[in-house]
């Protein structure tokens, strides 16, 4: 995989790339900055599946995408654990209010100087 076809599919900052070939199957790790990023998620996946052979395509049930956060042995220091702890409320607000036919944008209102 070409490191700079892949830096160039992100927006996003790309932090590393893994290859780790088993004897039933071959994993591909790719880290980046931010996982709140969708577009960023997409592309870096749209980018693996069309630089890989064909032969070496998964299945479409075989590969999925998982925060480094949630993974059971990520343990963040405390400042970092606040930071995240927040950007996961602000998500689950987000969604519940999607999954209410709500606007998932935040309200934004306007106060005039006067």
């Amino acid at each position: 995989m070409d490191m700079p076809v892949l830096t160039s599919a992100v927006d996003d900052q790309l932090c590393g790339v893994g290859l780790s070939v088993r004897f039933n199957s071959h994993l591909i790790t790719v880290w980046h900055r931010d996982a709140s990023k969708k577009n960023s998620i997409d592309n870096i996946v749209k980018c693996i599946m069309e630089e890989l052979p064909p032969e070496m395509h998964p299945k479409p049930d075989a590969y999925y995408y998982k925060r480094h956060s949630d993974h059971a042995g990520f343990n963040p220091p405390p400042e970092l654990k606040v930071v995240l702890d927040s950007r996961r409320q602000e998500e689950e607000k987000l969604a519940a209010a999607a999954a209410k036919g709500g606007d998932a944008k935040p309200a934004v209102t306007v106060e005039s100087p006067q």
